[in-house]
């Protein structure tokens, strides 16, 4: 209950018995350290505290009644209980006072030993000490010792060579010398008598995987939990997997060798997965219009510099990810993913949406198929979305609506998409096929109400083009509250229903392209009246 080194405090309520006769002082054996009582049921004597120090043993006796005269005293002994030496006392009266102290200072004193040893060099130890409460009866004059309220302290700080530790400590020392010392006379009366020493090769042993410093850098754990998405694990996703080797390259094959608490951890992982999930040349080489400096990485070439006016370096090279060809940052952090016309081969990662800063994607003109993720719907920052003239598919994601941000949507051209790439390995990606192969049938582009009630959460969209897909549905009235709205353009899609009244309500409207979508009915009388309107004319073959 207490620390003798440190000087520990413990208090300790009494329990109060009633009882004529002093009960006997307990033996050694039976004392315990929380055993305290009070004799007398009209006795206040509240508790006794013990505070031991390194040097001194202090204890305090506490009276609530302020009637009653109190001792406290400490008492202390070696092997005899019954040969007990008060060591000091104090009276106190709760009228004054409600406690009082004695002291125990264990240090050397001035006199003797019995054992004649050295006064200087030697201090008694002491077993025990006792700790006494003593009642004193004004009316006779006496004190009287209540042995009940008492508490057994025994000393913790044994001699060096006692200490259970050493000892412990001893025996494991002693019995690796007898083990060493065993081998030692084997190993010598084998060389004795000429035997030969086996001596085991690694070649002789099953090896386990390499692990390095790397690996438990926590660096995968933190792109598990906060980049990788759909609840992929690296356990469970494939080898190929272009995460498993963005992650791979993230650890071992970057220059730059980023830990687990860098702040463009998530960014660069991010940035190597689209890396990895694209099938390309002409990227990876600072695109179409750019040559490398095969010293540097240095995107080079006439063309590339009449379009980009700072220096970049192809993808995956050692310097800082802001500085790859297509990435756009601001102040270290991505906010720009511009590579259309790069020969991309591939889907759209799920993890692209670690740049959560991103503000402008722009992928179109490549040869991307599959869908739109819908982690798009994260990137709450996202202003110009360009899709166009790739080989998506499927339904528009409705978290998209989400992003409330948007100026600027492009993901025209999907259907019957005659443009194609080469891959890698020289195989050609036909975009008019589905996933861009020609063994499936016919891609039909991407699908959905894109002009449903959900378009008025896109209330800072600028210009929406949508041309050559399978949208279908009525164009909802709601579209009249995208009052920036400059470009809707929605040719050649399964549209049903006429154009909406509220049309007329989008005073800075300039092109309208509706035309083979199937829609139906008269044109709004007010049309007419939109002063900013320059592509009437587009509207055509409304059946």
């Amino acid at each position: 209950d207490f620390d003798e080194e440190v000087g520990e405090t413990k208090s300790v309520n009494l329990e109060k018995i009633s009882s004529d006769d002093d009960p006997p002082l307990p033996s050694p054996s039976e004392w315990d350290a929380s055993q305290l009582a009070v004799k007398g049921e009209n006795e206040s004597l509240s508790d006794i505290t013990r505070m031991s120090f390194s040097d001194k043993s202090i204890v305090l006796c506490n009276s609530s009644d302020s009637k009653e005269k109190w001792k406290c005293a400490l008492r202390k002994y070696e092997n005899d209980t019954s040969k007990l030496e008060t060591v000091d006392e104090s009276e106190f009266s709760s009228r004054s006072s409600k406690s009082s102290g004695a002291v125990f200072e264990e240090k050397p004193t001035s006199h003797d030993w019995d054992d004649g040893s050295d006064k200087s060099k030697t201090t008694r130890s002491y077993n025990s000490v006792l700790a006494f409460a003593r009642k004193v009866d004004e009316e006779e004059g006496e004190s009287k010792d209540i042995y009940p309220a008492f508490k057994y302290y025994p000393r913790t700080r044994l001699p060096f060579y006692q200490a259970c530790s050493v000892r412990i400590l001893s025996i494991i020392t002693l019995t690796l010398i007898a083990v060493c010392v065993s081998l030692v006379v084997v190993l010598a009366i084998k060389l004795s008598q000429g035997e030969p020493i086996v001596v085991i090769s690694e070649s002789d042993t099953p090896t386990l995987s390499p692990t390095s410093l790397r690996d438990k850098s926590g660096v995968r754990e933190v792109i598990e939990a906060n980049v990788i998405k759909r609840n992929a694990t690296f356990e469970t996703l494939k080898y190929d997997d272009p995460r498993v080797f963005a992650m791979d390259w993230l650890l071992y094959d970057d220059p730059r060798q980023l830990d687990a608490f860098d702040d463009n951890l998530a960014q660069r992982y991010s940035l190597a997965v689209v890396a990895f999930s694209f099938d390309s040349m002409a990227w990876m080489h600072c695109g179409n219009d750019g040559d490398v400096d095969s010293n540097s990485s240095l995107c080079s070439g006439k063309d590339f510099h009449e379009f980009i006016d700072e220096e970049k370096y192809t993808w995956l090279s050692g310097v800082d990810e802001c500085d790859w060809y297509g990435v756009t940052c601001l102040e270290g952090v991505v906010i720009g993913l511009e590579l259309g016309r790069n020969n991309l081969v591939g889907e759209i990662p799920p993890e692209i949406a670690g740049l959560e800063y991103l503000k402008i994607l722009s992928l179109h003109q490549n040869c991307i198929y599959g869908t739109i993720p819908s982690e798009l719907g994260a990137l709450s920052h996202l202003e110009q979305l360009d899709l166009y003239k790739n080989g998506l598919s499927g339904m528009i994601p409705n978290d998209l609506f989400e992003v409330t941000s948007l100026m600027q949507i492009n993901v025209a051209y999907q259907y019957w998409n005659t443009h194609n790439c080469t891959r890698s390995d020289g195989t050609i990606a036909e975009m008019q096929y589905a996933r861009a192969d020609p063994v499936n049938d016919y891609n039909d582009g991407l699908k959905g109400e894109i002009f449903g009630d959900n378009i008025a959460k896109l209330r800072n969209l600028r210009q929406i083009r949508v041309d050559d897909n399978s949208f279908y549905g009525e164009i909802a009235p709601a579209i009249g509250n995208l009052r920036q709205l400059v470009i809707l353009s929605g040719g050649n899609n399964l549209f049903s229903g006429t154009l909406p009244n509220e049309l007329t309500r989008l005073t800075t409207l300039q092109e309208l392209v509706l035309g083979q979508s199937h829609l139906s009915g008269p044109i709004p009388d007010k049309i007419g009246e939109l002063e900013s309107l320059a592509a009437l004319k587009s509207i055509y073959n409304i059946s």
